[in-house]
């Protein structure tokens, strides 16, 4: 059994990255295209007071850059609920869905706790990943699917559960491409040795 926490997106507003981009830069295109293709520089008052308003919101952002990786990525959404993987059944929440009504399942499993994005991305409120962009798919026989994201708090979580995602491998529900993807064996001589562990 191997059990995770469930992290769902809500529709609230919520600060991010990209909101903080466009409000900068919608307060500053609209002088730019005076500036620069009408040549007209003569500006109120107010519009000089957004002008600095928005350099001010570039400057600190600049700032907020260089010491984001001290900071966690803002959830847009709660961890609530439990993702629970076993030999007969996977619970999602309160829904029990039994193995054998199971078509196939899609795992990604690349994001994890205090994991610290790269520096080549221009992020701001913050670097440190919560562990909440996993996923796994689950197709039904019966035309229904599910979707659910999941916290991982350590980077092999989900490798863990090795022999149970072999068994779901054995029951015809996890492709072997995903298989190993999920496990991290990407080298073929490492690829070649696990595969003779499923006959």
């Amino acid at each position: 059994m191997k059990e995770f926490s469930i992290y769902t997106k809500d529709k609230k507003f919520h600060i991010t990255d990209n909101k903080i981009y466009s409000f900068g830069f919608i307060l500053l295109i609209p002088m730019f295209i005076r500036m620069f293709i009408f040549k007209n520089q003569n500006f109120s008052i107010l519009e000089i007071g957004l002008l600095w308003f928005s350099l001010g919101i570039i400057i600190i952002s600049f700032f907020l850059s260089l010491t984001s990786f001290f900071r966690y990525v803002p959830l847009e959404g709660k961890i609530d609920g439990k993702l629970i993987l076993k030999e007969k059944e996977i619970i999602i929440d309160k829904t029990i869905i039994n193995i054998e009504n199971i078509k196939n399942l899609k795992i990604t499993n690349d994001d994890f706790y205090d994991f610290v994005l790269p520096y080549r991305s221009y992020i701001i409120l913050g670097r440190k990943s919560n562990g909440v962009h996993n996923e796994i798919r689950i197709f039904l026989k019966n035309g229904k699917d599910y979707v659910v994201k999941y916290q991982q708090d350590n980077n092999h979580d989900m490798q863990n559960s090795k022999e149970l995602l072999k068994h779901y491998y054995s029951k015809g529900i996890i492709e072997l491409e995903n298989l190993l993807y999920v496990l991290g064996i990407v080298d073929e001589v490492e690829k070649n040795e696990f595969k003779r562990t499923l006959k």
